[in-house]
């Protein structure tokens, strides 16, 4: 007996050692210092930067390519949702605070935040065939139509690790949620839950920018850790809930002067506004936190008011801020209610499911859930202050000893003028960035093409792939900014002598210089007339070819003068309407030569 009792203690002991979880984020201390065997396959959690003592997250996202787009996440989308998660107030055993969040986006991204090692060979994260739409709407014909998880359970079971269900939840980059669909940011499948979807297939250049990204991505990991859209119901656009769970933020960051733009969850709950009775003079306290209002107050539409929130605040409008009690719907939702504010971070849910489990065992369809998230018509109503986009041409195969030559368009969509920092990489050395700016100064609505070269050195091995990346940040505002990523990867198959050539839709670089994008409609006549006309016989090829050999250099002296940039259009624009209205160009030679006739 006293043996049986003893091996009953042994074994009771053993199970507390196994379940004990000193920092609280769902993984067993022993996972996080010794791994686990999970479906008879280990899972090397330590070795992906787990920690018993400091509060751990793991996603993995697969992303769907196009031939025209990749939904591949940007590096810096993912770089501002990790810092968001570090930064955050949550404390750990180690004394320090923030949560380390591990992205397992393909080898190439940051697997472990504190030492910045790579994935490599433990990722698990891919490419994904592209489809217009990922899954389908039930009941579509309701008032709340649902989301079927059918499809992306499918995705899920071909290319989500088993082994990983009981440590990472799982995401999907696509393009769009389905046909019925009008251009949803995204979705997830639980609140908490496992899996969600980032689709911005409709929105900045069919993949988002850079914001965009992040704060759909942490807007969508967010219901999947249990935040709901108001912090304690679901309740949007509360002026006293800050955080990117609110759509107002999302896509914006937080309107904090000192960091604009910044990604971030609820770090507190601020007073209720009770809409019935508003007290103007005591605006929200406490002081310190900032907040935006004339988007709460959907009927200002001139401008955005920033300022503290613990200012008073002419909630009604009415031209003075020193009522104390006065009513206004102030979220725009038609109604008066009380908005409570909640703290995100403290609320947060680490294991949920599988999560946690040794033996999780088959994993369920995910229930329809309700299609209510932010869409891009909403929020392209969202006034933006700050706000850049950055374009590139598509992807391109190369062969050794080839040159390339990309565009890359930089765009102001706030609405004020800010000056850009330009920053450039190329992994394997072979971007040329001569002559390109370090800087640029853009009004509101502006747009400048940049002309940049990769060039594939001789005797590269195929299947070598260069990854070129140019950011454009914000001076006024470090965390507005954008990038575009371009991939260059070496086949043996025979390719262009140049990118942008042929019918593939690429640059015309001169005309995108003088004009100022790729998608003016003087340049898309140039486009239809060398794709049309030129490209259909051997001298046009050539002329086409002799063309891309010298304008790269030429597009880039145009770009940086106005002066030559107004000359170039003013060379240009008679030989676009003479392509636009040939007919019209016809009847002038005709009348010239029967003038010049007449004069004989």
């Amino acid at each position: 007996m006293r043996l049986l009792l003893s091996f009953l203690l042994l074994l009771l002991l053993s199970n507390a050692s196994h379940a004990q979880d000193t920092d609280a984020d769902g993984l067993p201390d022993t996972w996080e210092t010794n791994g686990v065997s999970v479906n008879g396959v280990f899972l090397d959690l330590p070795r992906m930067g787990a920690d018993p003592l400091h509060r751990d997250l793991f996603v993995e996202v697969d992303w769907m390519v196009a031939p025209t787009h990749s939904h591949e996440p940007k590096p810096e989308a993912l770089r501002k949702v990790i810092q968001a998660f570090d930064r955050s107030p949550v404390q750990n055993p180690d004394g320090t605070t923030g949560v380390h969040l591990h992205v397992d986006a393909g080898p190439d991204s940051v697997m472990n935040p504190v030492t910045g090692e790579r994935w490599g060979e433990l990722s698990g994260g891919e490419a994904l065939e592209h489809q217009d739409n990922l899954g389908t709407i039930v009941d579509a014909e309701d008032e709340d139509d649902d989301y079927s998880w059918e499809d992306e359970a499918a995705i899920k079971a071909a290319h989500f690790r088993p082994e990983r269900v009981a440590a990472f939840r799982y995401c999907v980059f696509a393009h769009n949620l389905a046909p019925e669909d009008n251009g949803t940011s995204g979705l997830a499948s639980g609140l908490p839950g496992t899996d969600f979807l980032v689709t911005l297939g409709e929105w900045s250049d069919q993949v988002g920018t850079v914001m965009e990204q992040a704060g759909t991505f942490m807007h969508e990991f967010g219901h999947t850790i249990g935040l709901r859209h108001g912090g304690i119901d679901h309740i949007n656009n509360k002026p006293n809930y800050l955080s990117v769970m609110n759509y107002f933020f999302q896509t914006a960051g937080l309107f904090d002067p000192d960091d604009l733009g910044r990604l971030d969850f609820s770090r507190q709950a601020l007073p209720t506004l009770d809409e019935h009775h508003l007290s103007e003079p005591a605006g929200i306290s406490p002081a310190g936190l900032y907040a935006a209002f004339s988007s709460f107050l959907r009927f200002m539409e001139d401008n955005l008011e920033i300022g503290p929130i613990q200012a008073a605040i002419d909630w009604n409008q009415n031209g003075v801020a020193n009522e104390p009690d006065v009513a206004a719907d102030i979220n725009d939702d038609e109604q008066l209610t009380n908005l409570e504010s909640f703290d995100d971070w403290s609320a947060v849910v680490y294991a949920t499911g599988p999560i946690g489990q040794a033996d999780p065992g088959p994993q369920p369809v995910p229930a329809p859930v309700p299609v209510d998230e932010l869409d891009e018509r909403t929020d392209d109503s969202q006034p933006r202050t700050f706000e850049v986009a950055v374009r590139a041409g598509d992807d391109s195969a190369a062969e050794p000893g080839q040159s390339i030559a990309y565009e890359v368009t930089v765009n102001n969509h706030g609405s004020e003028a800010d000056t850009y920092r330009i920053e450039y990489s190329s992994t394997q050395g072979w971007g040329d960035f001569t002559g390109l700016p370090a800087t640029l100064s853009l009004g509101p609505n502006q747009a400048q093409a940049l002309v940049l070269t990769v060039r594939v050195p001789s005797g590269v091995a195929a299947g070598t792939e260069d990854e070129t990346v140019v950011t454009a940040r914000s001076e006024t505002h470090e965390a507005i900014v954008d990038q575009a990523v371009i991939r260059t990867t070496v086949t043996a198959v025979a390719a262009p002598s140049v990118a942008g050539t042929g019918t593939d839709g690429g640059g015309c670089f001169v005309a995108t210089a003088a004009y100022g994008s790729y998608l003016d409609p003087h340049v898309v006549t140039l486009r239809h007339f060398r794709d049309g006309v030129l490209e259909r016989s051997a001298p046009g090829r050539a002329f086409v070819r002799g063309y891309y050999r010298v304008s790269p250099s030429v597009a880039a002296v145009i770009a940086q003068s106005s002066v030559l940039r107004g000359m170039t259009v003013l060379a240009l624009t008679p030989v676009v309407l003479a392509l636009e209205h040939p007919l019209l160009l016809g009847l002038l030679l005709l009348a010239a030569l029967v003038r010049a006739r007449k004069r004989r």
